[in-house]
């Protein structure tokens, strides 16, 4: 048996792969949670000047409360919504399937069997996203299901190398349980 310089044996005696012991949890880059920051800060330094710079008179306190309303809601659509969507929004490999997971108020799952995905695609647009290592990963399942894009996953490269050894172990799993089953069937006179 081979022990490399970290002391971990390879070849046949090797133990499976770290990959297969638990489920790969993935989630969209930080990155997008920034700009969502920035009209935080920016709608409640505006809210409070236009607030602040309201006329000493009896109409004031409509003022202030329009504009505090304005501000709510641009708050709650540019900032506390992204947030919730990056939150909320996973994409799991368990149980032999990958998981999408989407959905604020209503969640949407959708699964693709492992050993059903045809290719992996990646793509980086531009030098940002090709500096950060943040890219989309394009999941291309068998037959005539359509494709489906992981937008700005960070590691985009690792990413890919580890769901196609999911992939490869979950072929390698379907293949033999389909050929145990046609031995059983051949022992059994069938």
């Amino acid at each position: 048996m081979l022990r490399p310089r970290g002391g971990v044996p390879q070849g046949a005696d090797a133990p499976p792969p770290a990959v297969a012991a638990g489920p790969l949890v993935l989630r969209e880059h930080w990155r997008v949670l920034v700009l969502p920051a920035v009209v935080l800060f920016v709608d409640v330094g505006a809210a409070a000047f236009l607030a602040g710079i309201a006329p000493d008179r009896a109409g004031r306190t409509w003022f202030r409360l329009a504009v505090l309303c304005v501000a709510a809601v641009a708050i709650v659509r540019w900032a506390v919504l992204p947030w919730l969507r990056w939150l909320t929004t996973r994409y799991e490999v368990a149980d032999g399937r990958l998981l999408l997971r989407t959905g604020v108020f209503r969640q949407q799952v959708r699964a693709i069997p492992l050993a059903r995905i045809a290719d992996l695609l990646t793509r980086q647009d531009g030098v940002v996203e090709r500096t950060l290592g943040i890219g989309t990963l394009t999941v291309v399942p068998e037959g005539d299901r359509e494709p489906v894009d992981l937008p700005g996953l960070p590691r985009v490269a690792d990413v890919q190398a580890r769901l196609w050894r999911h992939v490869d172990l979950a072929r390698d799993a379907e293949f033999h349980a389909g050929r145990s089953a046609s031995e059983d069937r051949w022992w059994e006179g069938g």
